[in-house]
């Protein structure tokens, strides 16, 4: 279904957005880490990628969908909740003084916070065998989750 939908936008030009849903599923049941989380939604996005390839023409430009670019939404349908990496690129470009387009692609792809917690292009810190942490897992998704898992863990009575 979701290829045809594609197929259809892309011959009548219409620019995709790609919203990554179940989210909750990733937290509460696949129980997934947020690096693993990270490269599941990366997978989702370079299959979705890869059909829109196919059906690209050159009059209608690049229609590759990309978290940094704003045209990938994460959420929650069934909890009624979403967001883009622009909504975090704003709320921590207020905080560090980043600006919003530099903090949005830092938020998605090969951006790692060190053991001190500074921004390194580098997995793996020299002379250490711990990955750095993937500013995305860090500064989105660990928050989420926390917030998620709290939410969920609330006792109705």
């Amino acid at each position: 279904q979701t290829q045809t939908v594609l197929r259809q936008a892309l011959t009548e030009r219409v620019k995709p957005v790609l919203f990554l849903n179940k989210l909750d599923r990733v937290f509460l049941e696949m129980n997934l880490e947020p690096e693993a989380a990270y490269q599941k939604f990366v997978r989702a996005i370079e299959s979705v990628n890869v059909e829109i390839a196919q059906y690209q023409g050159d009059r209608i430009g690049d229609m590759q969908v990309a978290p940094e670019r704003g045209t990938v939404g994460f959420g929650s349908g069934l909890h009624d909740w979403g967001f883009t990496l622009r909504q975090f690129a704003k709320f921590y470009s207020k905080k560090s003084g980043v600006p919003e387009e530099k903090m949005m692609k830092r938020l998605w792809g090969n951006y790692f916070c060190d053991a001190k917690g500074k921004l390194t292009r580098s997995q793996y810190s020299k002379g250490s065998t711990t990955p750095n942490e993937r500013y995305f897992c860090k500064w989105v998704l660990r928050p989420i989750r926390t917030l998620f898992r709290h939410c969920m863990a609330i006792d109705t009575e």
